[in-house]
C-alpha cells in the first residue's frame, strides 16, 4: 500500500478507526477489506508511516522556499541546512522508534488497536530503516545543492525589497561577492583574460544597476512588496526580472 502526498498523514492521525472499519468490514465478509488490514494492520507497515510522519515534515519545509509566489534566494541555504539538521536529529533521536512506541502503550492513542508492542528484532529494523532513509535524502540534498547553492544563493541580488538605501554604509559593497559569483559561473569556459575582462564590465554594470534598482523597490507593486495570503502572486526576486525583460529595450542598452 504505497503513500503519497498527505496520505501518510491521514493514516497516521486515522489509523485507529481506519483500522476498525476494515475489521468490521472484514468480518462481514468483505475480502477487499480482509486484504488491505493484512496490509496496514501491521508494525511493519505502521513502522513506515511513523517514518514518514517524522521526515516528510522537514523535507515540506524545504520544498516551499521553490513554491511559485514565494521564491527567496536568500532563504535556500538556511532551509536546506535546517533541513538536514531536522533529518539528522531525527536519526540520532530514533523518533520514529520511540514515538511508535509511545503510542503502543496501555495509555497511548493506538492502545485500542491490539498490537502488541514493536519486538527487539523489529525495533533493530525501523532503527536500520530510519538511519538508513535519512543518510538517502542527507545524500540526495546535498548532491542536488552542493554545487548549485552559491550560485542559486546569489541570485537574492535581484530581490529589490532587501537592497539597503543609498545612504547606508552597506550600499556600495552590497551585493558584489554575490555578482562575482554569478560571473565566475556564467563565464566559465571563457579564455582567463577574456573571463577576467567580462566579470569587470559585470561589477562595473552592477554597481550603476542599483542605483536603477533603488527606484524600481519605489514602483514595485503593493501586492508584491506587501502581499497577503489572498493577494500574493509572485516573489520581489520573480517580479524584478520580469519587469526588467518587459523594458529590455532600455535596460540592455545600458546593461548589455
Amino acid at each position: 500500500m504505497a503513500l503519497h502526498g498527505e496520505g501518510y498523514r491521514r493514516v497516521y492521525n486515522d489509523f485507529v478507526p481506519l483500522t476498525q472499519t476494515l475489521r468490521l468490514l472484514s468480518e462481514d465478509g468483505d475480502s477487499m477489506a480482509t486484504g488491505l488490514l493484512q496490509q496496514v494492520g501491521n508494525i511493519k507497515f505502521l513502522s513506515a508511516v511513523y517514518l514518514l510522519h517524522q521526515v516528510l515534515p522537514p523535507l515540506a519545509h524545504l520544498s516551499k522556499v521553490f513554491q511559485a509566489g514565494s521564491v527567496s534566494f536568500s532563504a535556500i541555504g538556511p532551509a536546506i541546512n535546517y533541513t538536514l539538521e531536522a533529518l539528522k536529529t531525527v536519526s540520532e533521536q530514533k523518533r520514529p522508534l520511540s514515538a511508535l512506541q509511545k503510542d503502543l502503550c496501555t495509555d497511548g492513542r493506538l492502545s485500542v488497536c491490539d498490537l502488541s508492542s514493536p519486538s527487539a528484532h523489529q525495533e533493530q529494523k525501523l532503527t536500520n530503516l530510519t538511519d538508513r532513509y535519512v543518510k538517502a535524502l542527507q545524500e540526495n540534498i546535498n548532491n542536488r545543492f552542493d554545487e548549485s547553492l552559491p550560485v542559486l544563493t546569489a541570485f537574492r541580488i535581484f530581490d529589490v525589497t532587501a537592497i539597503p538605501n543609498r545612504s547606508d554604509v552597506g550600499f556600495k559593497e552590497y551585493g558584489v561577492k554575490d555578482v562575482q559569483i554569478l560571473a565566475e559561473h556564467f563565464f566559465q569556459g571563457e579564455p582567463e583574460e577574456k573571463k577576467n575582462e567580462k566579470k569587470e564590465e559585470l561589477l562595473s554594470e552592477w554597481q550603476k544597476l542599483k542605483y536603477n534598482f533603488l527606484q524600481m523597490r519605489e514602483d514595485i507593486p503593493p501586492e508584491i512588496a506587501k502581499p497577503t495570503n489572498n493577494t500574493m502572486t509572485k516573489s520581489p526576486t520573480e517580479w524584478l526580472p520580469e519587469w526588467m525583460l518587459s523594458m529590455r529595450w532600455t535596460y540592455q542598452h545600458f546593461f548589455p
